[in-house]
């Protein structure tokens, strides 16, 4: 079987002349060749470089590290599809461990640089000889790798699962990886992080943190910041200030309150889109933190925000502007509506007198 293309550059007429001359080649390795002659091969030495690593493999298929040297120069000319059949033919016909934990591997690594972390996960699981614990056999008894390199492959695995968004297999792996072995501080950090994911109770902020920012739980993300409200740790104003993207109300609620206890006056722009937010907590609670945070830049936004229907934030949002400003438009504690309405007014004018 053989592809040729004879108006095509020396190079890319190398590749397509590449005959498939062994039988356990299969058919995705003539098919790479057709891809390459047909697709963008960027640039005159790749396209030598691709011929003749084809060719090497072509004349030498059972070399894992010319398989998986091919796959990955494919995946980088713009060929990820391709560059996986390669590896899974590979798979087919490895005849040892030591080869399909090889190429395992590779197939993780081209998977990961797509973002298909959960498929790498996988595929390093599988290379594992599933997830079990180190240092025991395999259930079904089948031949598994050293338990070094089941070690390192599971910790991958646990990496990738927790870059899919799946906490609980990501700290399974890990446990499975650990299982026995004296665990270092940054390992007994890890586990804790992981288990913080699963319900378990939160002792550091950075488990908390880790939790708020990705969890998809809206009920852990909460149990998460409402840890963080009783803790002291660095940077705190920023964690805060991105809980305030957050879907979840109840997480905003508590970002604007502890960015308005925890922050200066310069974060207050922080807080003022929430200002004119259509939940009413959450107006209320922007309020209360720009009262707290004392910025001027807050005044023509407190003014603009006034309004005389809502008695609670009338009051607060009076407040904060008598005490940003020193002027006082009145003295009753407890304005009625008609005497809001015109308080509101006179802060108008007070802002842009007329000319």
């Amino acid at each position: 079987m053989s592809c040729f293309l004879p108006s095509f550059p020396p190079a890319l007429g190398l590749l397509c002349s590449l005959k498939c001359v062994a039988r356990s080649l299969t058919l995705a390795a003539c098919g790479l060749t057709l891809v390459a002659c047909n697709g963008p091969v960027r640039g005159h030495g790749q396209a030598v470089a691709l011929a003749t690593e084809t060719e090497a493999l072509a004349a030498d298929p059972s070399s894992v590290m010319l398989r998986t040297r091919l796959a990955m120069r494919l995946a980088d000319q713009g060929h990820p599809d391709t560059a996986r059949e390669l590896l899974l033919a590979g798979l087919q016909e490895a005849t040892s461990s030591a080869d399909r934990v090889r190429l395992q591997q590779a197939l993780a690594s081209l998977l990961a640089r797509s973002e298909n972390f959960r498929a790498a996960a996988e595929s390093l699981e599988m290379a594992a000889g599933g997830v079990h614990p180190v240092g025991q056999p395999a259930p079904d008894g089948a031949e598994q790798p050293a338990a070094d390199d089941r070690r390192a492959l599971l910790e991958l695995a646990s990496r990738y699962q927790e870059q899919a968004g799946a906490p609980s297999l990501a700290l399974r792996d890990l446990e499975a990886a650990l299982a026995g072995m004296p665990l270092s501080e940054s390992e007994e950090r890890l586990l804790a992080r992981l288990r913080a994911f699963q319900g378990v109770e939160l002792e550091h902020p950075a488990d908390a943190v880790a939790l708020l920012k990705s969890h998809p739980d809206p009920a852990r993300r909460l149990a998460a910041i409402e840890f963080l409200v009783t803790q002291e740790f660095r940077r705190a104003v920023d964690v805060f200030a991105l809980a305030l993207l957050d879907p979840d109300p109840r997480v905003v609620r508590i970002a604007l309150q502890q960015v308005g206890r925890r922050g200066e006056a310069m974060d207050a722009v922080l807080i003022h889109p929430w200002l004119a937010h259509e939940s009413r907590g959450l107006r209320l609670a922007a309020l209360k933190a720009v009262a707290r945070l004392g910025s001027e830049e807050s005044v023509p936004l407190l003014i603009e925000n006034l309004d005389p229907s809502d008695r609670a934030a009338f009051r607060i949002a009076n407040k904060a502007l008598e005490n940003l400003t020193g002027e006082i438009m009145g003295d009753d504690l407890d304005p009625d509506l008609e005497q809001r309405t015109r308080l509101i007014e006179a802060w108008r004018a007070w802002w842009q007198p007329p000319r």
